[in-house]
């Protein structure tokens, strides 16, 4: 079954990295599409066959619990957190299409 993910990841500002992802994901946790987002306005993504400014996962993602488990911060002066959360179909495209299709028409 396909699901879909945001993966929010909140830092120390540092701009060369994104701060929110979202994933179409297949059956093993692997992604189909992708778009990363930058504070800065920034994004990069992934359609199953380009791979624009980003690359696909080579490790399958986890079921969200499971993952939000795994990456609890341990240290409370650490300034770095992610958390993932199901979302639908429809908040996905409506990301993909926003940031990819929108952006990327001239």
């Amino acid at each position: 079954m396909i699901r879909y993910v945001k993966l929010t990841w909140i830092h120390q500002d540092n701009e060369a990295f994104p701060y929110l992802f979202y994933y179409e994901l297949d059956e093993e946790g692997y992604d189909i599409r992708k778009v990363e987002i930058f504070k800065d306005g920034r994004f990069a993504y992934v359609n199953g066959v380009l791979e624009v400014r980003t690359l696909k996962n080579e490790v399958a993602f986890e079921e969200v619990e499971e993952y939000n488990r795994l990456n609890k911060t341990v240290d409370p002066n650490d300034m770095e957190t992610l958390f993932a959360e199901n979302i639908t179909e429809t908040v996905f495209n409506d990301i993909w299409q926003e940031w990819v299709i929108e952006s990327t028409n001239y």
